[in-house]
């Protein structure tokens, strides 16, 4: 077989950086071929070993290798020397239960009747983990907004703000809105969020999600994080723009789209993000990034938070907390 959608496939993953599974419902379309799916996610899975095993091998060689065995998650080099880690090839998946909507024992209740196998979590009641990922799409639960696909770094990084009733919080790179979704939920809508993104139509997509997870009390803004039109600031949480590599085991295609020179760009941005915040006189910020490198983490908090701060910093691996690969940073004044 020549694997035309797989091939069209990978070729928009390295050079559009589309997601894998939109390069390949793009490849479908282009080629009005099926294609495979899980073949397809499996072989990125396996490239970097393959392609260094078997050198000089062509893309239709390396698929059909990737078809016939088992092989171990090898990243690039320049990704082993950066994030100083052995990296896990495996993590649980995480829901979580909307207790806006319905609560923990109903939705419990509702997910082993549909005969969704979960074990509940000892740090969060609300995130549930499971050993596979499930199809929620044509679940009631899922469709209304009462469960919901997030991962358990999330519940972290809003742990980390704390957030409590009556409190102004501020959310900068907010969209999707999944982590404003769920500090509402900690508070039962009871305080306000202002929710910045730079893009009108993620802006617009976050209106949708909170509308759905029945989130009440977020004003949303379309601004520059690192030109916010603010004069002070109170609570802060900044989610800023960075590489995803932390999502590796779910997505090994992002060491693909990712680059050496795409780690100094987000660095920059997110330095000037965390400046700015800084320079309005927050009481708190809390600052993440879903990534396994110090560019993005130490490197920018060194970098912009200067004396007289208290800093605590933390770093989530999947397989040391069964999350994504996090950052996260909890700046005071002292």
């Amino acid at each position: 077989m020549s694997w035309e959608t797989e091939r069209l496939a990978f070729r928009y993953v390295v050079k559009r950086k589309l997601s894998p599974e939109k390069a390949f419902k793009e490849a479908v379309r282009r080629t009005e071929k099926k294609g495979d799916l899980r073949a397809f996610l499996k072989f990125l899975r396996d490239y970097y070993y393959l392609s260094v095993a078997y050198p000089g091998r062509g893309f239709e060689e390396l698929f059909e290798l990737s078809l016939k065995g088992n092989y171990p998650f090898v990243p690039p080099r320049w990704v082993e020397e950066r994030a100083r880690r052995k990296l896990s090839p495996r993590k649980p998946y995480w829901l979580r239960v909307n207790t806006l909507k319905v609560s923990l024992e109903e939705a419990k209740k509702e997910l082993r009747e549909l005969g969704i196998e979960f074990e509940e979590d000892e740090d969060f009641p609300f995130m549930l983990r499971l050993e596979a990922k499930p199809e929620l799409k044509g679940l009631k639960p899922f469709q209304e907004g009462r469960v919901v696909p997030q991962d358990k770094s999330a519940a972290f990084v809003v742990s980390a703000l704390d957030p409590k009733e009556g409190e102004l919080i501020f959310d900068i790179g907010s969209a999707p809105g999944m982590k404003a979704s769920l500090i509402q939920q900690l508070r039962e809508n009871r305080g306000e969020i202002v929710a910045v993104d730079l893009s009108a139509k993620r802006v617009e997509d976050e209106r949708k999600v909170l509308r759905w997870l029945g989130v009440k009390n977020v004003e949303l803004i379309v601004a520059d994080g690192a030109h916010l039109p603010f004069r002070k600031l109170t609570k802060v949480l900044v989610d800023a723009p960075c590489s995803n590599s932390g999502t590796y085991v779910e997505d090994p295609s992002v060491f693909l789209r990712v680059t050496p020179r795409d780690l100094r760009r987000l660095s920059r941005i997110q330095k000037g993000i965390l400046k700015e915040v800084m320079g309005l006189r927050p009481e708190k910020v809390v600052y993440s990034v879903c990534s396994l490198f110090p560019d993005e983490g130490e490197d920018v908090i060194r970098a912009v938070v200067k004396g007289g701060k208290e800093v605590d910093t933390r770093r989530l691996y999947p397989d040391t907390n069964g999350t994504d690969g996090f950052f996260i940073a909890v700046v005071r004044p002292q």
